[in-house]
């Protein structure tokens, strides 16, 4: 998500900074923001935790969150790292069901929390943000498919790393210019089902093919058709 309106006007901490928000009337603004509370946190805290009863709504002004759920086997499964725009715990507020992960800061945060029952009344209240919430959710529903599609479809750890690459490239609007990879090459492993020493051996091979470059964390798509033929998008 990115952040949304950024003007000296706006408050530091005021929903109308996120994006999802940005085009709500004022009057729904303010009771937002009047409902907000603000807070920092140290890398290393912990938002919530799978399986806890959702108490209120994150949402992320500045810094990076990683939410990982304990699956089948007791492993660890990191799901994404969330940035500076992003809700947290939507999906749990307003489906009313335990949390299905556990988040902990992974960046020093500032964050604003909207209780529950909060956010419940003022969804009654403005049929505006009912509106922008369902399309959030909507949205959520439809990168959770996208995900397994990907994982479905693909064939080869190849294939799923360059597709991967294509959508974070694509989603933040970076195929001229570079993208900060908030992932370790393990976390990647994890996301397309592969080893953190065969990311590292296909990153290599995609920068020596001239697919991409890739240097602290910083990626550029060099060659965007190749990289779509390669994960068989073309």
């Amino acid at each position: 998500m990115a952040i949304g309106p950024s003007a000296k006007t706006v408050p530091e901490y005021s929903v109308r900074r996120i994006s999802v928000f940005s085009g709500l009337p004022d009057t729904v603004v303010q009771r937002l923001d009047s409902t907000l509370i603000p807070s920092s946190r140290a890398a290393g805290e912990i938002l919530y935790a799978q399986n806890e009863k959702p108490s209120g709504l994150y949402l992320l002004f500045h810094g990076t969150v990683k939410l990982t759920a304990v699956v089948a086997g007791g492993k660890t499964a990191l799901l994404r790292i969330a940035s500076a725009g992003d809700l947290l715990g939507l999906n749990a507020v307003i489906g009313q069901h335990p949390y299905m992960a556990t988040a902990r800061v992974t960046k020093g945060c500032q964050l604003g929390f909207i209780a529950r029952d909060d956010l419940s009344t003022l969804m009654t209240r403005y049929s505006e943000l009912g509106l922008v919430i369902s399309q959030r959710l909507a949205e959520d529903c439809a990168e959770a498919l996208r995900e397994m599609l990907f994982l479905r479809v693909t064939t080869s750890s190849l294939q799923r790393l360059a597709m991967l690459l294509l959508r974070w490239s694509a989603a933040n609007g970076t195929r001229h210019r570079r993208l900060t990879v908030l992932y370790t090459q393990a976390e990647i492993g994890q996301m397309i089902g592969a080893s953190r020493e065969t990311v590292t051996r296909l990153m290599n091979q995609l920068e020596r093919d001239g697919e991409i470059s890739f240097s602290r964390s910083k990626l550029k798509i060099l060659n965007e058709r190749g990289m779509k033929q390669i994960a068989h998008m073309s």
